[in-house]
């Protein structure tokens, strides 16, 4: 589709038979609707690199313990259960870096506070106009401030899902390569 007019703004083009107080409860649900997204992701995202974490940092102590465990006739079961939770600690954190939990947290972290700094500049807006003095121009430069919130999330989650790629391949080949140390990674 080709449109004629080319100094139309990209909510004039969505929403062209709209007015400015409909635009201004639009971007509100959208902001809203934002928020809500970013809150749920960060919190699937820190509760599951909790759980990386916490499931590592216990099966790491247990195979020390069971390791130093001498009870007689249970030596070799202990081992066994220790190599087993070795191998889950190495696998955990050869995948860590692939899923990267983590970072995605925070990437979310960071958006939640910039559509809540977007919600809070647009309320401010808002509460000094009455709704018929209402500025289609600013309400699509709150538009575009979320757009590019967007963007930048996006663009992050891209770059985390390409590089944790990378980190875990060679995670896991400087973790299960026998006789090699580890290559120092920066963290």
């Amino acid at each position: 589709m080709i449109y004629e007019n080319h100094s139309t703004t990209p909510s004039q083009l969505m929403y062209p038979q709209s007015s400015a107080p409909e635009k201004a409860e639009l971007m509100k649900r959208m902001l809203n609707n934002s928020i809500e997204h970013a809150q749920r992701n960060r919190q699937h995202y820190r509760k599951r690199a909790s759980i990386v974490r916490i499931v590592t940092i216990v099966a790491s102590t247990l195979v020390t313990v069971l390791l130093g465990l001498q009870i007689a006739g249970f030596e070799v079961y202990f081992k066994q259960i220790a190599f087993v939770l070795g191998a889950l600690v190495t696998l955990l954190n050869a995948l860590e870096p692939f899923f990267n939990l983590r970072a995605l947290w925070v990437e979310h972290e960071q958006a939640l506070a910039g559509f809540y700094a977007l919600k809070n500049d647009l309320d401010f807006y808002l509460s000094g106009v009455k709704p018929e003095e209402l500025d289609v121009n600013v309400l699509d430069k709150f538009r575009e401030r979320h757009g590019l919130i967007w963007g930048q999330l996006s663009k992050s989650w891209i770059e985390h899902r390409k590089s944790g790629t990378k980190e875990a391949e060679s995670s896991l080949i400087t973790e299960t390569t026998p006789n090699k140390s580890p290559k120092p990674t920066a963290r």
